[in-house]
């Protein structure tokens, strides 16, 4: 486990994996649905997605399914107990905050809302766990699809 505020290694890791895939999902795909990803000790990894549920929906369902498999009520497969884990899902984000977390990256952003990448994370045994994003454009465009770097979200309730 990591210091308060610092997340460790391996939640790094599995965060920034899963948000690796996102984009490249988005950037063939255009759509997401919600996928959620847990590792443990050993850093062996399980994934679930689920592209057709309404984004609340699966969000929850993930959310639930990450408290499911740090409890046993869900199948761990062969998954030991779980360490860290993250959730990324396509969501919006108002220009105004996007304005206030990175101005040069919102600089040429129209007034509303704009589509991100929306990623929440966390690791046992740690306070809080941690919500990130980054601006996207290009769904489904391929080389023409592209994004900011994370932009920390605020924190978020821990799952495990």
């Amino acid at each position: 486990m990591a210091k308060r505020g610092q997340v460790s290694a391996r939640l790094d890791e599995l965060a920034t994996t899963l948000i690796g895939e996102a984009l490249d999902a988005l950037a063939e795909k255009g759509e997401l649905g919600v996928v959620a990803s847990v590792v443990d000790g050993a850093d062996e990894r399980l994934t679930f997605a689920s592209e057709d549920a309404p984004a609340e929906e699966g969000l929850e369902w993930a959310r639930s399914w990450v408290e499911g498999l740090a409890a046993g009520t869900v199948d761990r497969e062969a998954l030991g107990e779980p360490e860290a884990w993250a959730i990324c899902y396509l969501g919006a984000v108002a220009a105004r905050e996007a304005a206030e977390d990175a101005p040069s990256a919102a600089s040429g952003l129209s007034a509303g809302y704009h589509d991100a990448l929306i990623c929440e994370f966390g690791e046992k045994g740690a306070p809080a766990a941690w919500s990130s994003y980054q601006l996207v454009s290009g769904l489904g465009a391929g080389d023409g699809f592209s994004f900011t770097d994370p932009l920390p979200a605020g924190e978020v309730e821990p799952l495990l």
